[in-house]
């Protein structure tokens, strides 16, 4: 199980779309497509959409909604020019634009959004660009080469593997792994997702950063993460830790405080802090009992 202690004044498919191949597709331009209704600017879409083969679709100049997943794999690209994409969702997460294996994501002047939470997950060996743009949902970089660049993001998670270059943005962030570089942006919630960790964490506080790199401020044995923050405004931090983490937090501001544990335990606690606190740690004076399922 993890071990947390703050220190010093912590404050708590089947594809619908298969174009011949090597061609470009424009999905807003009144092209013939099963289960496709397309009208003035508005095409709407039943089904999963899959671009593959290292065919390119393009949605551009319309409001495109999307009624099933959408997957971009074996070097296909979709590009995504001066639109609104809408997932049409019955629940969260009913549906997701996942891009992998060799593929391509370029989203430009353009707004994803959906009734109900959704997420963009970006794999190994593929390449994405967000661009002036608004992703209204989950940017989950799990592998690949990703930039967002003068763009809004409800939400980024970085996790092994991938490359997440942040550039005039602004999204709240979690970083688990991958290497995360985040200049000139706005992160109103930037979250240091520590797992098997060994770490001494020190000044996190809100406000402007010129200069932060998780292993030049700190006090770092072990992390997955590496992180480098410049120029930017942070509204506030947070940190979570998994596995067989040891980590300390010392004369710090947190807004999220949190410890993962493995599936199969129901845990409960009991005495843990707020406001202001000199000395805790998370074995020594909270309340843990934990039953196994």
């Amino acid at each position: 199980m993890a071990t947390f202690s703050l220190l010093f004044s912590v404050l708590l498919g089947i594809s619908a779309l298969q174009p011949p191949p090597q061609t470009k597709q424009g999905l807003c331009a009144g092209l013939a497509l099963p289960q496709v209704s397309a009208y003035s600017n508005e095409t709407y879409h039943k089904g999963s959409l899959v671009v593959e083969r290292s065919n390119v679709a393009v949605i551009s100049d319309c409001r495109f909604i999307q009624v099933g997943d959408i997957v971009v794999r074996e070097s296909g690209t979709l590009v995504i020019r001066n639109a609104e994409l809408m997932l049409n969702q019955s629940h969260s997460y009913e549906f997701t634009i996942l891009i992998e294996d060799h593929a391509t994501l370029i989203v430009e002047d353009s707004t994803l959004l959906s009734n109900y939470v959704f997420e963009v997950r970006i794999t190994e060996l593929t390449t994405s660009q967000i661009v002036d743009s608004d992703i209204r949902g989950r940017l989950t970089c799990d592998g690949g080469d990703t930039t967002v660049l003068s763009s809004m993001v409800s939400e980024v998670l970085c996790w092994d593997g991938a490359k997440l270059h942040l550039v005039e943005a602004t999204a709240s962030v979690s970083c688990k792994g991958g290497d995360l570089y985040i200049e000139d942006s706005r992160i109103p919630l930037m979250t240091l997702d520590l797992w098997d960790a060994r770490a001494i964490l020190m000044d996190l506080e809100p406000g402007h950063i010129d200069h932060w790199k998780l292993r030049e401020n700190n006090l770092v044995w072990w992390a997955y993460p590496r992180i480098t923050i410049e120029n930017s405004d942070i509204g506030g931090w947070g940190v979570e830790v998994g596995g067989t983490s040891d980590v300390s937090v010392r004369s710090s501001q947190l807004s999220v405080l949190g410890v993962h544990f493995t599936d199969g335990i129901n845990v409960s606690m009991e005495r843990l802090p707020t406001g202001r606190v000199d000395r805790w740690n998370l074995l020594e004076d909270a309340e843990v009992n934990m039953i196994l399922l």
